[in-house]
């Protein structure tokens, strides 16, 4: 008795210090964490967010919008003017972002932006967005050009609207974009699930194989923005809550474990295993698109 008794306690001794070790494997690497619940604070200490003109190349005009918060989280109204910049620091290159999205309705424009990365001067276009497909017109998607002019990204293959709750995660390992929707992955940018039509896509990519993804970080003021992008395009009505940024690749058992944290309604991942590669930026969203209602939590890869 006494050893089946002492087996026990071991196994549960085990089991608990698991539950930690996942616990410090998700927060590793953790540069910021937005919860977005009443203010723009950073509560790791990288840099609090700041409301913005929609054009990130435009940093003289002052938008005349406000962001406002409603059931503890931000929300940008329809047609507005503003976004949010997140001047996150310790990232170099990869990376991931992760944001949960429930669209009620169709939103405003082309391309509208729901997170969009990188610097003020995009003469190198060295950017990359999660927003409606161009091609599809409302899937949500990962895209941007290459050094080429190549477009380079993925298709999620998920409508905006109508669309419950759902989970996207982007992580960007080296020049490889891989796209996560709910924890599962449907693509990366060199294979799968690449951009597969449109205008920018060129003789230049037959099989996908050499597609490059562009490095954002190497613009000495990269940002993570929210409703904002270098060309001002319409923002989405939305709400937005829980960003995280990692400055390393999350796992896929990661970016499930940060999927389930959204959907339960939890501010921390669960436990999950370990990774090795990216850098990682966790978004929890909630948006509501012009009509459109859109709702974000967190997730990652």
């Amino acid at each position: 008795m006494k050893k089946i008794f002492a087996l026990i306690v071991a196994v549960a001794m085990i089991a608990t210090l698991c539950v930690f070790t996942s616990a410090d494997e998700v927060t590793d690497g953790l540069v910021a964490h937005y919860e977005l619940s009443s203010d723009l604070t950073d509560s790791v200490g990288s840099a609090d967010g700041s409301v913005i003109y929609k054009n990130v190349t435009d940093t003289t005009t002052e938008g005349s919008s406000e962001v406002t918060y409603s059931d503890g989280a931000l929300v940008i109204a329809d047609g507005s003017d503003v976004g949010v910049k997140f001047p996150v620091s310790g990232i170099t290159s990869d990376f991931t972002v992760s944001v949960t999205i429930e669209v009620l309705a169709a939103s405003r424009g082309w391309a509208s932006p729901f997170i969009w990365i990188g610097g003020t001067d995009q003469s190198t276009e060295n950017w990359i967005g999660i927003w409606t497909g161009f091609d599809n017109g409302s899937w949500i998607d990962v895209g941007s050009n290459d050094a080429d002019g190549h477009r380079v990204g993925v298709e999620s293959g998920i409508s905006e609207a109508p669309m419950s709750v759902t989970t996207f995660t982007l992580v960007v390992e080296g020049n490889v974009a891989y796209y996560y929707v709910d924890g599962a992955l449907v693509g990366q940018s060199n294979g799968t699930g690449a951009y597969t039509s449109g205008t920018w896509i060129t003789s230049g990519y037959s099989d996908f194989s050499s597609a490059v993804m562009p490095n954002p970080w190497s613009a000495d003021d990269c940002a993570i923005y929210i409703a904002a992008n270098a060309w001002g395009d319409a923002n989405v009505n939305a709400t937005y809550s829980d960003l995280y940024v990692y400055n390393r690749a999350l796992t896929s058992t990661e970016v499930a474990s940060i999927a389930a944290a959204g959907e339960s309604g939890e501010t921390e991942p669960a436990e999950t295993a370990p990774q090795t590669g990216f850098g990682v930026v966790a978004l929890g969203v909630v948006a509501l698109a012009s009509g459109t209602a859109i709702v974000v939590s967190k997730k990652k890869h």
